[in-house]
C-alpha cells in the first residue's frame, strides 16, 4: 500500500521544464485547423470541369442552372465561361470552376457530389511552375488530365490532340 504523498506528484512541473502539447505528443486532442490555406507543394489549385451534352436541351439547361447555383452559393470560386462546343481536350459542352485552397476544395466538392444530377466531372491539380520544369505545355496538360485527375460520375474521353493544337502546344515550354 502507498502512502497518499507517493501517489501524488511532489511539486507541478515548471513551464520551463514542461513541453508544449502538439498534435504528435496529444493524439486524444483533434487538430482543427489545416496547418496553412495553400495546397501543399507541388499543388497550385484544382480544375473542376463539369461535362453537358451540348445538343440536349435538358442537359444545357441542367448544367446552366447548376452553373448559376454554383456562381450564387460559392461566389468567391473562380469560373469560366459556359462553352456548348468542344475546346481543348474537351469533346462535350462544359464549363469550369477552380478551387485555389484546400477548404474551397472540401465545401465546394461534397456540395457538387449532391448537386451535380447526372453530368460527369473531371477534376484535375494545375501543378506549380517549377516542379515541371524540362516539361512542354503539351506534356503538363496531358498530365494533368489523364495522369492525375479524378471522376465523378461517367469518365468521358478526351481529345489530347487538344483539337489539332498538340503539335503547337508541344512547342510551348
Amino acid at each position: 500500500m502507498t502512502s497518499e504523498s507517493e501517489s501524488r506528484p511532489s511539486e507541478a512541473p515548471s513551464a520551463q521544464s514542461a513541453p508544449e502539447p502538439t498534435p504528435s505528443t496529444t493524439p486524444d486532442v483533434p487538430q482543427t485547423s489545416l496547418p496553412s490555406p495553400a495546397f501543399p507543394y507541388p499543388i497550385d489549385h484544382f480544375d473542376v470541369h463539369i461535362y453537358f451534352k451540348q445538343y440536349n436541351k435538358k442537359d444545357v439547361e441542367f448544367a446552366r442552372n447548376l452553373r448559376d447555383e454554383i456562381i450564387a452559393t460559392f461566389p468567391y470560386l473562380r469560373h469560366w465561361p459556359f462553352h456548348e462546343t468542344p475546346r481543348g481536350p474537351h469533346l462535350t459542352g462544359m464549363f469550369e470552376i477552380d478551387v485555389v485552397t484546400p477548404i474551397e476544395y472540401g465545401t465546394f466538392i461534397p456540395w457538387l457530389l449532391t448537386k451535380r444530377g447526372d453530368l460527369s466531372v473531371l477534376i484535375h491539380p494545375h501543378l506549380k511552375k517549377e516542379y515541371l520544369k524540362g516539361k512542354n505545355r503539351l506534356e503538363i496538360e496531358i498530365d494533368d488530365h489523364t495522369k492525375y485527375a479524378a471522376w465523378i460520375g461517367e469518365k468521358l474521353p478526351l481529345d489530347l490532340d487538344f483539337q489539332g493544337n498538340a503539335e503547337r502546344m508541344a512547342q510551348i515550354v
